[in-house]
């Protein structure tokens, strides 16, 4: 009898711990938005029924739909136009800017995965978060665009420099990776 009483104050204690650790500690959190964008993030998805969230597992932050399917999405123009009012241009195109940077990352990732062969994470992010993230950014840019006429002119240029500097990070985080596991064991 005195056995199972301490088994049971042993795993009471052990789960009481975890859980304090965990709320100690909490989950992984992004460093991927400024506080303003923060709040613009949080604003756009609310408008459009969308969340966002971030993974740790595979270090990347996503958006994603509330009610509707993976890859089918309510129009979500004329609200988005409504939480948007009153921000000046320029702050809207740097976000626009940033969630296609995310979208770029996403791609890279993709692309990662598939060339290592990792069908799990390459099928979450084809399946799952790619759609809604390219989604929202089409969104994001159509009113950059419409607030900006002569951002128009130099979207293209834009997009290929966060292409190139994007596609850099990636293979910067690559070779940090490789460093830490190889070089510093």
């Amino acid at each position: 009898m005195k056995i199972k009483c301490s088994m049971i104050i042993m795993l009471c204690l052990f789960q009481a711990g975890c859980a304090t650790y965990y709320h100690i500690l909490g989950p992984d959190k992004s460093t991927f938005y400024a506080d303003q964008e923060s709040s613009i993030l949080e604003k756009t998805v609310k408008s459009i029924d969308f969340d966002y969230e971030y993974d740790a597992d595979l270090d990347i932050d996503y958006v994603f739909s509330l009610y509707h399917g993976f890859t089918d999405f309510k129009p979500g123009d004329k609200e988005l136009s409504q939480a948007l009012d009153g921000m000046d241009s320029a702050a809207l195109i740097s976000y626009s800017e940033k969630i296609y940077w995310l979208r770029r990352i996403a791609v890279y990732k993709l692309e990662r995965y598939r060339n290592q062969g990792d069908w799990k994470n390459y099928t979450f992010i084809e399946k799952y978060l790619l759609p809604p993230l390219d989604y929202y950014s089409d969104l994001l840019e159509k009113q950059a665009l419409k607030k900006d006429k002569s951002y128009a002119d130099r979207i293209d240029k834009r997009k290929k420099a966060i292409d190139r500097r994007a596609l850099w990070e990636m293979r910067r985080k690559e070779f940090e990776e490789l460093w830490k596991y190889d070089y510093n064991s």
